[in-house]
């Protein structure tokens, strides 16, 4: 059986900010990304964006551009566990 997916946590751990083009507040520069607990990396320099995020609200969606080892895209039960 294997488990339903869920939501992950995704921690932006910033190390300074810097002003927006448009005056509306600034970009926050991460440090570290972590997802699920596990810190992934991204390129210098890279900008998080944040949508849908307003108080009160539980659904926020986050686009982060990552740096991969290795990408591994398959069919439905064609993928298991094994592979290197």
């Amino acid at each position: 059986m294997t488990d339903k997916p869920r939501a992950s946590v995704v921690e932006i751990i910033a190390s300074g900010s810097q002003p927006t083009e448009d005056g509306a507040g600034s970009l926050v520069v991460p440090r570290e990304v972590r997802i699920n607990g596990v810190s992934v990396y991204t390129p210098r320099g890279t900008v998080v964006k944040i949508d849908g995020f307003a108080l009160g609200e539980s659904l926020v969606t986050v686009n982060l551009t990552l740096v991969v080892r290795r990408l591994v895209i398959g069919a439905d039960g064609d993928l298991t566990e094994e592979q290197p």
